[in-house]
């Protein structure tokens, strides 16, 4: 019964480890994409005015949208990366989840990563 009891525990450990801290890496995962998303529309929405007036054409204005996106990005401590340029806003968010249980095994940290594209869009309310 002991050496049942000695065999059952690691795997009960290890099963409960992936369950906890495997849940919580994705809803970290989960938070990485949607901060990447939502500074990617942030920054989408940086338009260079001139160039729009001047030909009705949603443009963006990639300085201003960069500064955009990472203000947003600032707020929340993960590591990100932001590029800005044509008619697109591409942002990668680097966040890490510190495990729980899995640190008993010997793995503490789970990197993760989520990325969004955002493109600039003007919309008409008179058009149907």
């Amino acid at each position: 019964m002991i050496v049942l009891a000695v065999l059952l525990v690691p795997v009960l450990l290890l099963a409960s480890g992936l369950v906890l801290d495997g849940g919580a890496a994705l809803s970290t995962k989960d938070r990485a994409l949607g901060e990447a998303a939502e500074a990617a529309r942030t920054g989408a929405d940086a338009l260079d005015v001139i160039a729009y007036r001047q030909t009705g054409r949603a443009a963006l204005d990639p300085v201003r949208a960069r500064a955009a996106a990472e203000k947003y990005l600032a707020a929340t401590g993960d590591g990100y990366t932001v590029t800005a340029s044509g008619d697109a806003v591409t942002v990668t968010v680097r966040a890490d989840y510190r495990t729980q249980l899995l640190n008993v095994g010997g793995l503490d940290v789970i990197h993760v990563a989520g990325q969004a594209t955002a493109h600039p869009v003007t919309s008409d309310a008179s058009t149907p």
